[in-house]
């Protein structure tokens, strides 16, 4: 219940993708995406160790008969997808026996919210403190004047710290869930949102 929900915020905040494919032969697609899918690791955080990897394959991660899990191989190339989300699919029948792929493509976003949530925390505590020493110390009324400068400066300081981290993760999404349609489009026509 509680991955749900938080799979509700990944997708309102656009850092989790989720569709479905209509596939006809399960077996061709995990043939054509074992052509461009190195063997190994696949979760992001990993991504150090692809330059051990010496095959030019570009994604890394793990097939077998249920689905896949693997994501874009780091590149030190500008125009290449950063490797901070992976793809998880997931063979399924329907109730009309038809077989489709489910896809959701995910990134860091868990630690980018664990990090976020407290950081939001912290800033609420410091700004209820701000304004309660601000009016409990009736005898300086330049209070606010002369610290308003610092706390706009820690809000600013705190809203880029949350704001780089996502418009790069939500990049990486974006980028990773165009390239991989592309790949799913040479194998497969048939693609419905989810």
């Amino acid at each position: 219940m509680s991955i749900e929900i938080f799979d509700d915020v990944l997708l309102k905040l656009k850092l989790l993708k989720k569709y479905r494919i209509d596939i006809e032969n399960k077996d061709s697609i995990i043939n054509q995406l074992d052509m461009i899918v190195t063997k190994g690791y696949y979760h992001p955080l990993l991504f150090i160790f692809d330059t051990l990897v010496k095959e030019p394959k570009k994604y890394i991660g793990n097939l077998n008969q249920k689905g896949f899990k693997i994501r874009s191989k780091f590149s030190t190339e500008v125009n290449d997808n950063f490797a901070l989300s992976y793809i998880n699919g997931t063979f399924k029948k329907s109730k009309n026996k038809k077989t489709h792929l489910e896809i959701s493509i995910r990134s860091i976003g868990y630690l980018f919210l664990t990090i976020v949530i407290p950081l939001l925390l912290v800033w609420l505590l410091g700004l209820i403190l701000f304004i309660s020493e601000g009016l409990m110390i009736p005898k300086e009324p330049d209070y606010f004047q002369d610290n308003i400068f610092i706390f706009l400066f820690l809000s600013s300081f705190l809203f880029m710290m949350i704001f780089i981290p996502y418009r790069i993760i939500k990049y990486s999404i974006r980028n990773t869930t165009n390239n991989f349609n592309e790949i799913l489009q040479l194998i497969t026509k048939n693609s419905k949102p989810l």
